[in-house]
């Protein structure tokens, strides 16, 4: 279970061609993990300020991982998310059977996971500005 105090549940992807994982990621001293989908439109309004707003906090890598049905407009959004790592969680029947998606006991989008170096969930801001309030108060 993703939870508060507890290691984020592993998953993987691929990204420029390799198999990159959670749990060895490496370029961060914290990492905000965020899941979003281009069908959800609080996603769409959030996602480029939170992209702006991470660009002050160079040291957290942020991990998209995008709950999609299809690949197309996710492809063409990402474009715009340069230094992020993306990652998309499909699945054939329903976008929320996707296998990551039931292990982090999703039931919305957008939803946040902050982690330390080692992948250990340190805070599940509720909203975008509980991402601010957190960054800010920890700068």
């Amino acid at each position: 279970l993703a939870s508060v105090g507890r290691t984020a549940p592993d998953f993987g992807w691929k990204e420029d061609g390799k198999d990159v994982k959670l749990s060895t990621l490496s370029d961060g001293e914290k990492y905000l993990l965020i899941f979003w989908s281009t069908g959800c439109s609080h996603c769409l309004e959030e996602i480029p300020q939170l992209y702006t707003f991470m660009k002050d906090h160079s040291e957290t890598s942020v991990i998209a991982f995008g709950i999609e049905q299809e690949e197309f407009e996710w492809n063409e959004y990402i474009k715009k998310l340069y230094g992020w790592h993306n990652v998309m969680g499909t699945h054939p029947e329903s976008k929320w059977e996707n296998e990551t998606v039931q292990t982090y006991q999703l039931t919305g989008t957008p939803s946040y996971f902050i982690m330390d170096k080692n992948k250990k969930i340190i805070a599940m801001p509720n909203s975008f500005k509980d991402v601010k309030d957190y960054f800010s108060a920890t700068k």
